[in-house]
């Protein structure tokens, strides 16, 4: 079912929801050509604590510099195209039902994007299912973007199916979203874990680092969704590249429930999924987007 009426809100409420969560700025670099990786011994450096470096922010000890690791991430991504999925789950601790299907948890977070920076074009879905107990759920179950600069067009679904549309195209905006590489939620996370590098391995020529952590003493300063406090016990199990790219992680923490003050198992996950040799696709909705967008001027 389709709801044609524009909210003035709707402008804002893009941004609210998305808020916290992975964010779009696109660059405009083309794909350059990927040269053959050949690890170079670095001459050890105070800060690095005894270790050879490996990439940006990272020694043969771990991670020592969480930002600057992140920021590499992002700049290697701002040359190309990519598809990144990020989720976030909740669940109460004892519940090993939602451990195994995480959509019957008390929350769950599903973010995927695909990027194209030379084009100026992303598109993005959130989903997010929850329980009744967490009331801190989003407006809308479902939130997707699709921008081809100067195009935005935004579809918002409530859990009850209705769909509503919001867009503009007569000017550059660089899209209704930021930070594209997710890199700053990448920087706290790194920040919230000591790591050490477990293994290493190649794949097609570019040197992989496997890490694995726990938490720091300053922990307490995760970001954690509403009403999950006190985090602990946090665990980190993740994999760098030599280029500084961030190609997977998953950080795990125990947490408290702020509504009965329950224990909870927060779990959230980053994947790069692809890099390279991907493009944005004109969703199904777009059309319907179009049409309300046009009548409504």
């Amino acid at each position: 079912m389709s709801d044609r009426r524009v909210p003035l809100a709707l402008a804002t409420v893009v941004c609210l929801l998305v808020a916290g969560c992975s964010g779009f700025a696109p660059a405009a670099s083309p794909e350059p050509t990927s040269p053959t990786a050949t690890p170079v011994e670095v001459p050890r450096a105070p800060d690095l604590d005894g270790g050879r470096l490996l990439a940006a922010g990272v020694s043969a000890n771990g991670v020592f510099d969480p930002e600057a690791l992140a920021s590499a991430h992002r700049d290697r991504l701002a040359t190309t195209t990519y598809h990144l999925v990020r989720n976030r789950t909740v669940r109460y601790a004892n519940d090993s039902r939602a451990a195994l299907r995480p959509r019957e948890s008390l929350d769950f977070v599903h973010e995927e994007s695909v990027v194209v920076p030379a084009a100026d074009a992303y598109t993005f879905t959130k989903l997010e299912t929850s329980r009744r107990a967490w009331t801190a759920a989003a407006s809308y179950a479902r939130v997707d973007v699709w921008f081809h600069e100067p195009v935005v067009r935004n579809r918002f679904v409530d859990a009850g199916g209705t769909a509503r549309y919001w867009g503009f195209d007569d000017e550059r905006s660089g899209g209704p979203l930021a930070d594209p590489s997710s890199h700053r939620l990448v920087a706290a996370d790194l920040a919230a874990v000591e790591t050490r590098v477990t293994g290493q391995e190649t794949v097609d020529d570019v040197t992989r680092f496997r890490l694995r952590g726990s938490s720091r003493a300053d922990a307490a300063n995760l970001s954690t969704p509403p009403l999950a406090r006190d985090p602990r016990n946090v665990t980190f199990v993740g994999v760098v590249d030599e280029r500084g790219l961030v190609v997977s992680y998953t950080l795990a923490y125990d947490a408290t429930f702020a509504a009965d003050g329950s224990r909870l198992r927060v779990r959230q996950t980053h994947r790069l999924r692809q890099v390279g040799d991907v493009d944005t696709a004109r969703p199904s909705w777009l059309p319907a987007a179009n049409e309300s967008v046009v009548g409504s001027r």
